[in-house]
């Protein structure tokens, strides 16, 4: 079981052939390059351009063109000769048509608007995907950091474990403990075993998630290089913490997103109110025509002599369509209130976000400098209840518990080192800093 939980942590830690050494910084470019969600919110994006674009068009008069070839079989009967007279008749006719809306109750111009913040949506979406990639690379890299480093304090233990069953097993042979007290260390081993085991599933889990964020094959071996802390002042400050959300605020994409969708939903109460208004166009028509089987004129003139045109201005004037103007001013109404509503929403929740994001860096500080206290007195204290085991002046339960407190203050004090690494880099990134580990 030793063999395999050892070879599990190689493989997944970079200790193998061919294996890539990255920094945080290295990781972050072949996310925002590679990412599968990326890529298709940049689709998304260009779609939502090209349908902006296009918006503009409505602006143009629309011209369409038909023609045909058209053969009337008919037979007259001729009384004179006593019989039937072929009278087919074919037709070339050809038709340009032209319409020009002139007034649509301002429906194309707020038509556009809505396509303009729909694109700007579309930006802002890519940029709020990015940020989120950012930030879930950052927790799975400083993750596998910390789940490195516990390894190798489980594996530290589980020695230390062995050493003492070793004295063990010396002292009962001799007679000097009960068998009951090697079970215990055999008991103690076997935990901490079971916790190195779990620990290292977790590294293998966030290892395939990093692996996923750069879309990079699962069997590709990463070497991930740990950063230094380096901790800005301004954020651990006491006195400007609502500024700091205020400014984050101001920033964050999903507040300028809330913004553009009450922008798009009140240019779209304006496209149904439009209904309301009378529709004016102006179409002109262009026609002409020419029969092959009249020998007599020439295709010239008759193409000359059979055209005909006109020029007319419509007007529709609403007067009742069954209540859908009514009904669709009402929705868009309802749409653009929670539009107004979410933002709200999105406020408070950013500014939680935020202020959450600052006052974890205060306690990550605060952690950090206890737990460093706390590591180092339960370290000597486990140096010195270990060398009094082998010793025999103290037993194996008290060798435990005083074990015990020395792998939580461990574990404790990597995890409150890395958190405050991650929560330092978390705010300036709120503040519109790039991510920086």
């Amino acid at each position: 079981m030793r063999t395999l939980i050892c070879f599990g942590f190689l493989v997944f830690t970079g200790f193998a052939i061919g294996q890539k050494s990255m920094d945080f910084e290295a990781c972050l470019q072949l996310a925002l390059q590679k990412n599968l969600e990326i890529k298709l919110a940049g689709i998304g994006e260009e779609t939502a351009k090209y349908q902006y674009k296009a918006s503009y068009g409505k602006l143009a008069p629309t011209i369409s063109a038909n023609g045909f070839d058209r053969t009337r079989y008919n037979q007259l009967y001729d009384f004179q000769t006593n019989s039937y007279v072929d009278n087919s008749v074919r037709e070339f006719r050809g038709t340009v048509r032209g319409t020009f809306n002139l007034f649509a109750g301002f429906n194309v111009i707020n038509s556009i608007k809505m396509q303009k913040n729909e694109y700007a949506i579309a930006q802002v979406t890519s940029k709020q995907i990015g940020r989120e990639i950012t930030i879930s690379l950052a927790e799975k890299y400083i993750t596998i950091l910390y789940l490195q480093e516990l390894i190798a304090a489980n594996e530290a233990l589980i020695k230390s474990s062995e050493k003492q069953l070793d004295v063990a097993q010396l002292k009962f042979d001799a007679g000097v403990i009960s068998e009951s007290e090697l079970f215990k260390i055999k008991s103690q081993k076997a935990t901490e075993e079971l916790e190195l085991l779990s620990n290292q599933n977790k590294l293998t889990e966030n290892w395939i998630g990093l692996k996923q964020v750069l879309n990079l094959p699962i069997s590709e071996e990463l070497l991930l290089l740990k950063p230094e802390i380096k901790l800005d002042q301004t954020v651990v400050s006491t006195t400007n913490s609502f500024e700091l959300a205020k400014q984050a605020l101001e920033i964050h994409p999903l507040n300028s997103m809330s913004m553009l969708r009450e922008k798009k939903a009140k240019a779209a109460l304006a496209v149904a109110r439009s209904n309301r208004y009378p529709n004016l166009n102006v179409e002109y028509l262009y026609r002409t025509s020419y029969f092959p089987d009249n020998e007599l004129v020439s295709s010239d003139l008759q193409f000359d002599r059979n055209r005909n045109g006109f020029l007319g201005i419509n007007l529709v004037m609403p007067i009742f369509n069954q209540l859908t103007t009514f009904s669709k001013i009402k929705v868009a109404k309802g749409a653009y209130k929670q539009a107004l509503v979410n933002t709200e929403i999105i406020r408070n929740q950013t500014t939680r976000e935020v202020m959450k994001a600052i006052t974890d860096t205060k306690t990550a500080l605060k952690k950090v400098e206890a737990a460093t206290l706390a590591y180092a007195y339960a370290k000597k204290s486990f140096e010195a209840d270990a060398l009094k085991f082998e010793l025999g002046k103290i037993n194996i339960n008290e060798l435990n518990t005083t074990k015990k407190a020395f792998s939580t203050s461990q574990t404790e004090l990597i995890q409150s080192n890395y958190e405050l690494m991650y929560n330092n880099a978390l705010i300036k990134f709120y503040l519109g800093e790039d991510f920086k580990l």
